[in-house]
């Protein structure tokens, strides 16, 4: 058996259940503040928080998307 990013491409690639956490409308949300131009961590605690507020269960092999409103503040600037 081969392994291999081109042989895992090439029988379907990688598949998963994504989750997407909306973590900036919760910080919002619970006054939290969120710097998307400055280095800032996002505690696990925080982001358990986040999970539950929004009924999520991970699983195995989940893929974690965390929204965090860079867009909307990159949009904002002039």
């Amino acid at each position: 058996m081969r392994n291999g990013i081109h042989v895992w491409v090439e029988n379907g690639g990688v598949v998963g259940r994504g989750v997407l956490l909306d973590y900036a409308a919760w910080a919002e949300a619970n006054t939290k503040p969120v710097n998307c131009f400055q280095p800032q961590s996002i505690p696990v605690s925080d982001l358990q928080e986040v999970a539950a507020n929004q009924n999520v269960i991970f699983r195995p092999g989940n893929i974690l998307f965390v929204r965090t409103g860079w867009t909307r503040a990159y949009e904002q600037l002039s």
